[in-house]
């Protein structure tokens, strides 16, 4: 599994919740 992947959705998700 590629942990990178899931951080960078994670990372995404949350800048979009916080803009």
């Amino acid at each position: 599994m590629q942990k990178s992947a899931v951080v960078s959705l994670v990372v995404d998700a949350v800048s979009g919740m916080i803009r």
